[in-house]
């Protein structure tokens, strides 16, 4: 699976679990709630599962890398608080 494969795929399974109607929306750079929210975790799935770096995953959603690591905090935090996100993260 190349790159582009693999960010589309985890767009899509972000956009099914946090409802966001289009998979798209999740590059764009829309603030929307719910689709931010997606795109801080499909940030953190490519991050933490498929290694790639943080400058890697800010050009790949049109944004800076700190952007890319500040979701990736977020989520971070999050976990111990949410357990349907560590089901995520272990599937």
């Amino acid at each position: 699976m190349n790159d582009h494969q693999l960010l589309t795929e985890v767009c899509k399974m972000c956009a099914e679990r946090f409802h966001v109607k289009n998979y798209i929306d999740i590059l764009d750079p829309g603030r929307v709630a719910t689709t931010a929210q997606a795109r801080a975790f499909a940030m953190f799935i490519l991050r933490q599962k498929h290694c790639w770096t943080h400058a890697k995953i800010g050009q790949a959603f049109g944004r800076d890398y700190s952007t890319c690591v500040h979701a990736c905090q977020k989520i971070n935090r999050a976990i111990d608080d949410a357990e349907w996100i560590k089901q995520i993260i272990e599937s």
